[in-house]
């Protein structure tokens, strides 16, 4: 992968009349896929610099319709390229302003607050019902589009773009609709959480019925027009309207590989990825060795609450001594300062291991319910494809995802919101992904 560069620009006049203007010339121009975002210098007034992101370019030349472009937007001073992110991370704020879809979008510093850790959802509802209707799913769908154009971004452009789509009314609330933007398979997460990144465009299989599959991944009305040029496509909407489509693909067993769609996008036919992401996934102690560690923590200055399996309590018996600290193992929230929008990180502390781990929360909690003897259990229902999971002892998110990754739809609410019922799964996944996780299953006919 080529590494995104950037051409600095300078220029007068006013901030937001400038990266408007910008953004016109790119959008009109059909380059938002080249010139994903801009940035600014700090503390520009009058005269300052613009730099922007140039994707797939090589060549230490300047391409001739960047340049043209950049007349175009009233951009006459001496360009500087390449620049990498590295040279000019001194120069410019931490703002990023997307060119692609928001006229809403002024620039200003994006947030003067905590957004929230995206990993944690302790707080987070396991089913939204407040804001259920159907023109909710073509503002998911416009979500997908957005980062497909973007590729990849910080955790603050995507809560950004959540907050303008109106899906959702507070900030900490995208973390539910990046976990399910997750599961679906059309974004990655850093393992610091600070940055996502769009997943390429991919052909499912779905294990159970034959002849269906599925898109994940990169999604644009130009790759769904390309796609549905050799096979036909069907629209369902996700349960609830919580999710982006699915985009159902009617197809013989295509051959695994890349298919060149005429697009001139690289379509990845994967075949029946959830059963192979399952026979590849670690067992539950080896999953947590690929928790992120979080090294030399200093909880000194750190308020210190535990999750007693309901909620976050103040903790008394833990403290820190020298390099070592002193406390059980567990699900911790540690909050440095006092004042609202403090920062806060939720981590699994290793008691004996001495370790402090990141990872997704429901995931988190499971390891603690399993650390305790916590015997869970699943049900499924035999002959209907469908397992069923208590809602409060959701799984971490890669064996989750594996499950949602058999139908293309996030599961959905039973027995009265306590338990989450997911479509496609064949006997054969459920008992490799209960083996690992070290689950009961128990077969009824009904939850």
């Amino acid at each position: 992968m080529i590494e995104r560069r950037y051409v600095g620009v300078p220029t007068v006049g006013r901030t937001a009349h400038v990266l408007e203007r910008i953004r016109q010339v790119v959008r009109s121009q059909n380059q938002t896929h080249v010139i994903p975002i801009m940035k600014i210098e700090k503390k520009a007034r009058g005269q300052f610099y613009v730099f922007l992101a140039i994707e797939a370019v090589a060549d230490n030349r300047l391409p001739d319709p960047i340049v043209n472009l950049l007349k175009m937007a009233g951009l006459t001073g001496r360009p500087i390229w390449p620049l990498t992110l590295a040279e000019i991370k001194d120069m410019v704020s931490n703002a990023e302003v997307e060119t692609h879809g928001f006229s809403s979008l002024s620039y200003k510093p994006l947030w003067d607050r905590d957004v929230g850790d995206p990993y944690d959802l302790s707080e987070e509802p396991v089913f939204d019902t407040e804001l259920e209707d159907p023109k909710l799913g073509e503002r998911y769908d416009q979500l997908l589009y957005w980062l497909s154009a973007n590729a990849e971004g910080t955790w603050e452009t995507f809560v950004k773009a959540c907050l303008v789509l109106q899906l959702v009314k507070d900030s900490k609330h995208a973390r539910r609709i990046f976990r399910r933007l997750m599961l679906l398979g059309h974004v990655e997460c850093s393992s610091d959480g600070s940055r996502w990144t769009i997943c390429p465009p991919a052909l499912v299989l779905c294990p159970t019925k034959s002849g269906i599959a599925f898109l994940c991944g990169q999604r644009t009305p130009k790759l769904l027009n390309s796609v549905s040029d050799t096979w036909a496509l069907l629209e369902y909407p996700q349960k609830s309207h919580q999710g982006p489509s699915q985009i159902e693909v009617r197809c013989d067993q295509p051959a695994e590989g890349i298919l060149e769609l005429s697009c001139g996008i690289g379509l990845h036919i994967t075949g029946t990825a959830s059963m192979k992401i399952a026979r590849l996934l670690p067992d539950l102690e080896g999953w947590k060795e690929t928790l992120t560690p979080i090294e030399k923590l200093n909880t000194t200055n750190c308020s210190v609450e535990r999750w007693d399996g309901k909620q976050y309590v103040t903790c008394t018996d833990f403290y820190q001594r020298g390099d070592d600290y002193v406390g059980a193992s567990g699900l911790y929230r540690l909050t440095r300062g006092t004042a609202p929008g403090s920062h806060q990180m939720v981590l699994y502390f290793d008691c004996d291991q001495q370790k402090w781990l990141k990872g997704d929360w429901y995931g988190l909690r499971f390891l603690v319910y399993k650390d305790a003897g916590h015997d869970c259990e699943v049900i499924q229902h035999p002959g209907t494809n469908e397992l069923v999971i208590p809602a409060d002892e959701r799984w971490p998110m890669l064996f989750e995802r594996t499950l949602v990754l058999a139908a293309g739809q996030l599961p959905c609410p039973a027995n009265n919101q306590k338990w989450l019922l997911y479509e496609g799964v064949s006997n054969e996944l459920a008992r490799f992904l209960t083996d690992k996780l070290n689950v009961s299953v128990e077969e009824k006919h009904h939850a």
